[in-house]
């Protein structure tokens, strides 16, 4: 059998130190779906990191053994580790330094224990596809470097955190900011999550966070570096190398631009090759799967591979499972698998094989 991207790998355990010298508005180290790019949360001095091995991801770019990933860009060698962030997001990304500071700073203790490796590897690549994690950005696909001026619609909380559903849709709002954001102030948005509730943006006295959708202006064509005034059209001031990477090549998986106002040569080129690919299924962003399943039963896995120690239950005829909307194509076995949720599951979400289920 083809090795695959979820084979066991035991985590190192971590806590969050030094992150004051980052000097972050907030605190802490920031959270995102790939290096430097998409804002999503954020872990506090002393709170837990498991850093997990990417030695099997499909990405090349992103295949490390220890989880780690170095940009090198002018001089500036900024580390990204790939683990469990176990604060309030409670969910598997990627921590290090905002995308536009001059020099990485330490911010993880020395190893801490190993433990049970609590992240799947298939999570690498398919955080890459921003279309993953949210919608209504503020520009296209590779057309900006950072969000666009707006305002505030009514007095908002701004959280540095949500605690992320398995499938990144959303989740409640935590660390919510000392005070208001007042209605008109002035602030930078960014994406809407998938579920429609939630707009990251930047706030000049607060920083990178959440407010709930419906209290601020979405707006799109024009970006700007974080906190300042100057903006451009989408797709302007970006390096000849970038507009050149605008056009989506073959198979290759569409990626995000940094969420942070650095520059979007730092992006990773995710490669459909490798021994198996994950595939989104073709739903509208904040859309929701389920599935009936049609055999008399039917496994559900722990990763998408069969093994009989990797069984965790058995589903029935006429079963309805759900709700997500991914699959993930094992090429040593020629066969797709569905992303289910289960609470047998290390990070409650099984695999069953497609073929076993009928979409509802």
């Amino acid at each position: 059998m083809a090795a695959l991207p979820d084979a066991a790998h035991a985590a190192t355990h971590h806590k969050v130190e030094g992150s004051a010298a980052l000097e972050y508005k907030g605190g802490g180290v920031y959270l995102y779906n790939q290096p430097g790019y998409y804002y999503m949360g954020r872990l506090f001095e002393r709170q837990d990191f498991y850093r997990h091995s990417t030695s099997k991801v499909s990405s090349k770019k992103y295949r490390s053994r220890s989880g780690t990933y170095v940009s090198k860009r002018r001089g500036r060698d900024l580390t990204y580790r790939w683990g469990y962030a176990d604060g309030t997001a409670r969910t598997c990304l990627w921590i290090g330094p905002s995308a536009g500071d001059r020099k990485s700073i330490p911010y993880l203790s020395r190893k801490l224990s190993r433990t049970k490796d609590r992240c799947s590897q298939w999570r690498v690549d398919w955080l890459t596809d921003r279309k993953n994690i949210g919608r209504r950005f503020n520009c296209g696909e590779n057309r900006a470097r950072g969000p666009q001026k707006t305002k505030i619609t009514r007095d908002a909380t701004l959280y540095y955190n949500l605690n992320w559903r398995g499938d990144y849709s959303g989740g409640p709002g935590k660390n919510p900011a000392a005070g208001k954001l007042e209605h008109r102030k002035q602030v930078w948005y960014r994406y809407t999550t998938k579920d429609g509730r939630w707009a990251v943006i930047y706030d000049k006295d607060k920083g990178w966070g959440f407010v709930e959708a419906s209290k601020v202006r979405r707006v799109r064509g024009r970006w700007s570096f974080a906190g300042e005034a100057k903006s451009y059209r989408c797709g302007e001031h970006l390096l000849k190398k970038e507009k050149r990477k605008q056009r989506p090549q073959g198979t290759r998986a569409s990626l995000g631009q940094e969420a942070l106002g650095s520059s979007s040569r730092d992006r990773a080129a995710t490669s459909a090759a490798g021994t198996s690919a994950a595939v989104q299924a073709p739903t509208h962003a904040a859309a929701q799967c389920h599935w009936q399943v049609q055999w008399g039963t039917a496994g559900v896995y722990e990763k998408p591979f069969r093994d009989p120690g990797n069984l965790i239950k058995t589903k029935h005829s006429g079963d309805i499972v759900g709700p997500y909307c991914f699959t993930w194509y094992n090429q040593g076995e020629q066969e797709y698998y569905v992303a289910v949720h289960s609470d047998a599951a290390a990070d409650d979400i099984g695999w069953m094989r497609l073929k076993a289920l009928s979409q509802t």
